[in-house]
């Protein structure tokens, strides 16, 4: 060891400014010796949270055998936070830090065996299940869910005869055994899967949890040969067991290409499970009621914008082909008082480009006049109060709108602007792509304001456009 390495860990392990500690844990990253390693290691359960980020750092520069070895001790730390941050590492570690962690399996402490077998779980290296299945009987219940948890993390066919012999239809274990067959998810395992949910459907006495969880692990992995009994439990199904049951069928049908039988008579409760669950189910909500006809599906549908990036590009697939959906989008954004207002104007000025290009083809969409005007109004009814996100959002659904009237409209509401306002809104007509964009921010080269007037030039130049020729 050098003196230089010799004086980074002393500060490091003795130094009162927290700075100088971090400094030299920032050093110590490009030495593996062992001294090192077991400084930055006891530098996880630093009082500075700046050390200690550090040294997580450093210690993932080095990485190896010899630094899992280094951190694993501090998964039984006293302090949580070091247990967390130890654990955290180990995980990134991935596969170097399986030795390491092996014996913790048999601490007599059930809360390190269960850390230890959380991370196995988390870095999923197949190796490690024979050991993990030795836990399944653990004297801890909560040490023995881990372990079937990391079983189903890992995803091992080789846990499968272990994860049957503790199956339960009443007890602690079945929901977890269910939930790991769903993630291992081959053809055996949605076999035994169908097995359970058929007899859990004659048993008075099955866990409604562990009910619950057959048919979501059935979502995940199930094959055509589940539809009937599902279909058939929707007969008797409400509330959330009907949601989860449905999301199950559409996810199967999704993933074997078998035609979804949805009826008119499934739309009450489409309808509310696409408002309440959570964004994975109400997708398959989604897909459900795009099969059934009505203005009501529609207008709820519309409702659902904001909730998620998917979910919106899922919606926007759906709708865009409804009937009457532009005049249905522009109502539900007259309606709207606060989420997915942005994703309703970027629909309608998708539908407003969408109808002009295919104004003279065979695929033409019927849009009047007077639904154009008032889906213009309504996008104009939202700027004061829009973001510039949304602004910008709504510059470019007005031109694809009504491009005469978005100039109109333009020159009105800059007229009332600030310098700055100004610049801002030359800004955001530099993303939209019309040819009468060039002509309006011409307007703004004879600006009192000479920060105006350098922006809209830029911007000009910006579109392929010369200053000079509109002076």
């Amino acid at each position: 060891m050098t003196d230089d390495v010799r004086s980074r860990i002393a500060r490091l392990l003795s130094d009162a400014d927290a700075d100088v500690r971090r400094q030299a844990a920032e050093e110590l990253e490009n030495d593996s010796g062992l001294a090192s390693i077991a400084a930055l290691s006891a530098a996880l359960g630093d009082e500075s949270k700046g050390v200690r980020d550090v040294a997580s750092r450093s210690l993932l520069t080095i990485g190896g055998v010899r630094v899992a070895s280094g951190i694993v001790e501090y998964i039984a730390d006293t302090n949580i936070v070091t247990r967390n941050l130890a654990s955290e590492l180990l995980v990134q570690l991935g596969d170097a830090a399986v030795q390491a962690l092996q014996p913790y399996l048999h601490d007599k402490d059930r809360d390190i065996r269960k850390f230890a077998v959380d991370i196995l779980g988390l870095i999923g290296n197949p190796s490690t299940v024979d050991n993990i299945i030795s836990l399944l009987r653990d004297g801890d219940e909560n040490v023995a869910i881990s372990a079937i948890e990391a079983l189903g993390n890992i995803k091992s066919r080789a846990a499968i005869g272990a994860l049957k012999d503790v199956f339960s239809f009443t007890g602690f274990s079945g929901a977890s055994v269910a939930e790991a067959f769903g993630k291992i998810g081959d053809e055996e395992s949605a076999e035994y899967l169908l097995v359970l949910f058929s007899r859990a459907s004659t048993m008075p006495e099955a866990d409604p949890l562990v009910r619950f969880a057959l048919i979501e692990a059935l979502a995940q992995c199930g094959r055509p040969s589940a539809l009937t009994g599902l279909y058939g439990s929707l007969r008797t199904a409400h509330g959330k067991l009907w949601q989860t049951t449905m999301h199950a069928i559409v996810s199967i049908c999704e993933r074997s290409g078998e035609s979804l039988q949805v009826t008119s008579a499934d739309k009450e409760q489409l309808l509310s499970m696409v408002g309440t669950a959570e964004t994975e189910v109400s997708a398959s909500a989604v897909k459900a009621l795009a099969h059934l006809a009505g203005d009501d599906v529609t207008t709820e549908l519309l409702q659902q914008f904001g909730r998620s990036e998917d979910l919106d590009q899922l919606l926007t697939e759906t709708v865009r082909t409804r009937h009457n959906v532009f005049v249905q989008c522009t109502a539900a954004l007259e309606k709207n008082s606060g989420r997915g207002k942005r994703q309703l104007i970027t629909l309608l000025g998708e539908l407003a480009r969408q109808y002009a290009r295919n104004l003279f083809s065979a695929h033409a969409t019927d849009i009047s006049l007077s639904s154009m005007n008032a889906a213009t109004d309504a996008v104009m009814q939202q700027w004061h109060s829009a973001d510039l996100d949304t602004q910008t959002v709504i510059l470019n659904a007005l031109f694809y709108l009504d491009g005469d009237r978005a100039i109109q409209f333009l020159e009105t509401t800059t007229d009332d602007l600030d310098q700055w306002q100004r610049v801002q809104c030359i800004e955001l007509l530099g993303s939209v792509s019309d040819r009468r964009v060039p002509t309006f921010l011409q307007r703004f080269l004879s600006d009192e304001d000479e920060m105006v007037r350098s922006v809209s030039a830029n911007t000009l130049e910006s579109l392929g456009f010369a200053p000079e020729a509109g002076r």
